[in-house]
């Protein structure tokens, strides 16, 4: 793992987190001000929001600090959204903490509760074994084992897939989209105020906000129920990513598809022009590509021996 937090000032290269260097990382997650690593099932944190999870009100931490609340629980994952975190265990479990005035952390109430700064226990989730979380901008979702999708907080944007649900701006706990039930979902993701669920078969699924063209579906127009790729359906795709408001595919023979704003060039077609479809980042082709990731800019990870 390559970050530095070391200062609150921009840093414009890469050097070793000496915090880790006798740690095994298995997963960095970043949010818009804070980063979780999971370092052999324990949480590590990198806050005013509780988002860092320490039960305090420091505002910065300048280095990554164990989350003593988590360490007797085995951890597979966490995410990092816009202002929470979350951890799942190995037992299926979820625990959510950080901002919570949207009910992002789908504890049930926001009275009281804007904001948690140690790990919370999500009860309504509990008999639901589950495989991942993801955490957007102000929307959270949960996959359980089973393929079934649950999703809570800011729903404005129809960003958690319920439905025209007018005047439920806010979903305080989590809530399952139905509207998926007859698919097996094997991956959700959520950017700012757009969400993604991808299917065994590799179909693409998006809802939430538009306005850049960051669901994919060659319009600008919200959705409030998940509505099919069908530029990504003709291919295989097996990965979504989601920033801000552009969005990432990966297919199954290693190509890119990138689409939403290009305002920043954060498509990588070498313009600044928004793309309503998927579109091919051409300076990819050939090569082997593994991971994609998006959160406030774009990384990718490949191999071109292959």
């Amino acid at each position: 793992v390559y970050l530095d937090f070391s200062s609150v000032s921009c840093s414009f290269s890469f050097s070793p987190l000496e915090a880790f260097s006798n740690k095994q990382v298995s997963q960095v997650a970043c949010g818009s001000q804070h980063s979780v690593a999971l370092t052999k099932g324990t949480v590590q944190f990198c806050n005013k929001l509780g988002q860092l999870g320490l039960g305090t009100r420091k505002s910065v931490c300048r280095s990554p600090q164990h989350v003593p609340s988590l360490s007797a629980i085995p951890l597979i994952q966490v995410a990092a959204g816009g202002d929470q975190s979350f951890a799942l265990s190995v037992s299926g479990g979820v625990f959510s903490w950080g901002r919570n005035d949207c009910g992002q952390l789908g504890l049930g109430d926001t009275k009281g509760t804007s904001v948690c700064r140690s790990p919370q226990h999500v009860p309504s989730l509990s008999a639901i074994p589950l495989i991942q979380v993801a955490a957007g901008g102000d929307q959270s979702f949960a996959l359980s084992v089973s393929g079934g999708v649950f999703s809570w907080g800011r729903n404005d944007c129809g960003q958690l897939g319920l439905g025209d649900t007018k005047g439920t701006q806010y979903v305080n706990s989590p809530q399952h989209v139905r509207s998926l039930s007859a698919i097996p979902v094997v991956q959700v993701a959520a950017g700012g105020e757009q969400s993604f669920a991808l299917s065994v078969s590799g179909g693409a699924f998006s809802c939430g906000r538009n306005d850049c063209g960051q669901l994919g579906l060659g319009d600008t127009q919200d959705r409030h129920t998940p509505t099919p790729v069908h530029y990504l359906n003709m291919k295989k795709t097996v990965s979504i990513s989601c920033g801000k408001d552009h969005t990432a595919a990966l297919t199954k023979d290693g190509a890119v598809f990138t689409f939403g704003s290009g305002q920043y060039g954060q498509l990588g077609h070498n313009s600044l022009q928004n793309e309503q479809r998927p579109r091919l980042v051409a300076e990819l082709w050939g090569a082997k590509v593994t991971k994609v990731a998006y959160k406030l800019g774009w990384n990718i990870s490949t191999d071109k021996s292959k």
